[in-house]
């Protein structure tokens, strides 16, 4: 009896031991459940903020494309199915909205993401996990009638002068004494002694937003109306390399020609740089086949720039007044067939220290190419070439640029690989064809080169038709320059001779322009000398220009 008693005590405690343990593990298994859940969740929240960031950046990189880019009907509320687009990416889905601003609201563009882990409604409402994100967004537009990111320099600037519209530049002269942003001199937001119609127009000091210009776009847009100066090619991708501590380029196209030695000590031009200066060019060390160079030393040269052969002068005889011109022999056979293509286009001596003002001196126009090493170039009669001072001399430097003499019109758009010349001068009669009265218009025509843009001579160059879509004149990293005074009997007739119905842009180099009528100028520095009227009109449509952003507040809702 005793016996059957401890064995029901056992019985009972071994009983009592498995629901023990059935307890505890069934708590341990809610609790790793539970733990499993949270887990879960929190990474369903973390990608549903990693898909709203990234439904953020997409809009934002809407907006650098086309700065009025809005979904939806463009208004200020997101209440509207319509107004969000989905965008599906694993694990989930991203929504995103982009309105105008309400009157509380700061920026010129609010952005509202939202992402889902795993889908967003409609139609489905059963997501897990939603994280929203909201951006108010300042950027930056063609709103500006000037904008100079680094110096606006109105010194020289002549009564009668009007610039209607906001002015943004990081720095202000007016009385040349080179002490930048004096208030009540230089400028004044709001209340400015610069020209203006009275109207309260805007002076800010900034540097930024401000346009960068994508080159390759309008090359493109130009199709067949593109000129290069002879042996220009593209740096290939994967083509730079250092061998012997100099640099070397595997090149696009088969640029040297003949005898390779022939080429060895020209210099070599990186177009895409924009103008003339220390770093833009370097001499050939040796030419190892027709479309492989070792420079003469290192440069930081990028793929896909642009690249010209830059001969130098071998022998020059020299014809003084009243003809004025040179023979030049050059050092390797740089002209290519037709040669004949090549007369009437503008040739420019960089070697002089003088060529970045474009003086008289230093460019001239070629008449005539006997052969691919030889050149007859007309020297304006302004220049005596008597004096050892204005001759060019055995070593110089020339580059050839496209020189513009007549009209064109319903071109749409060209690009030029070279520097660009206007020559406005009066027809040289010595040995200039008839026909030619000096004054050229660009009708329903834009130009965009890779060099400087040089504008020469008194007469009259308009732009008398806007391209809606393109600026008047535009380069990256070259110079707009328009010193010589035009001819005309009043402030206002030499002003009407600088006539260009859009913008003047450059990303990089200076505007520099004596006398103009235009809608908006744009430069890294710029200059105005004497009268100017620039009136703002809506230069919303124009293409091929991106923005960064001025200002940007983030918050998550």
């Amino acid at each position: 009896m005793k016996k059957n008693k401890q064995k029901g005590v056992a019985l009972i405690v071994v009983i009592f031991a498995m629901m023990l343990f059935a307890c505890l593990g069934w708590t341990l298994a809610v609790m790793q459940a539970t733990d499993f859940e949270a887990n879960l969740r929190n990474f369903d929240s973390e990608g549903a903020l990693g898909l709203a960031e990234t439904g953020m950046q997409w809009s934002l990189n809407q907006l650098f494309m086309n700065p009025s880019w809005r979904t939806g009907n463009g208004d200020s509320d997101c209440n509207d199915n319509g107004d969000w687009l989905t965008h599906t990416l694993s694990p989930g889905q991203y929504r995103v909205c982009c309105r105008n601003p309400t009157a509380s609201e700061t920026g010129n563009a609010i952005i509202e993401s939202r992402g889902y882990i795993p889908l967003a409604p409609p139609p489905s409402s059963n997501y897990r996990a939603m994280r929203q994100l909201k951006m108010s967004v300042t950027l930056g537009s063609f709103s500006k009638v000037l904008q100079a990111y680094n110096l606006f320099d109105w010194t020289s600037l002549h009564g009668g002068s009007r610039l209607n519209g906001d002015i943004q530049a990081g720095n202000y002269e007016r009385n040349g004494n080179g002490t930048y942003n004096e208030a009540g001199i230089d400028y004044a937001e709001g209340g400015s002694p610069l020209p203006r119609d009275g109207t309260g127009d805007d002076r800010d000091v900034a540097s930024t937003p401000y346009p960068t210009i994508t080159m390759s776009d309008y090359e493109g847009w130009a199709g067949s109306k593109v000129w290069a100066p002879p042996h220009t090619s593209k740096i290939k991708t994967g083509g730079i390399s250092v061998v012997d501590g100099r640099t070397r380029l595997d090149l696009e196209d088969n640029i040297f020609t003949g005898v390779l030695d022939d080429w060895d000590d020209e210099a070599l031009r990186n177009i895409s740089l924009g103008t003339w200066q220390t770093g833009s060019w370097i001499e050939i060390y040796n030419v190892l086949d027709s479309d492989t160079v070792d420079l003469d030393g290192l440069v930081t040269w990028q793929e896909g720039q642009r690249v010209s052969v830059v001969p130098k002068v071998y022998s020059r005889n020299i014809t003084g007044l009243p003809d004025n011109y040179y023979s030049i022999t050059l050092s390797c056979n740089f002209f290519t067939n037709p040669l004949s293509q090549w007369e009437n286009e503008g040739i420019r001596n960089v070697s002089s220290s003088t060529q970045a003002d474009w003086e008289y001196k230093d460019w001239g126009v070629i008449e005539d190419v006997p052969a691919a090493n030889q050149a007859v170039v007309r020297i304006d009669t302004s220049v005596d070439l008597t004096n050892p001072a204005y001759q060019w001399q055995v070593g110089d430097m020339l580059c050839v640029t496209k020189r513009y003499r007549r009209d064109v019109s319903s071109d749409n758009l060209w690009y030029i690989r070279a520097d660009t010349l206007f020559d406005l001068r009066n027809r040289q009669t010595q040995w200039e064809a008839g026909g030619i009265d000096g004054d050229i218009a660009f009708r329903n025509t834009a130009l965009v080169a890779e060099g400087d843009i040089a504008i020469k001579g008194i007469n009259e160059l308009g732009f008398n038709e806007r391209p809606f879509t393109y600026p008047n004149l535009a380069t990256q990293g070259g110079n707009i320059i328009s010193k010589d005074t035009p001819g005309g009997s009043s402030e206002g007739a030499r002003r009407r001779r600088r006539d260009f119905a859009d913008l003047i842009y450059t990303q990089t180099g200076t505007v520099n322009f004596n006398y103009l009528m235009a809608q908006a100028v744009y430069g890294y520095n710029v200059f105005l000398d004497g009268q100017v009227r620039l009136d703002y009109n809506d230069l919303s449509g124009l293409a091929g220009f991106t923005w960064g952003l001025s200002n940007a507040k983030w918050e998550e809702n």
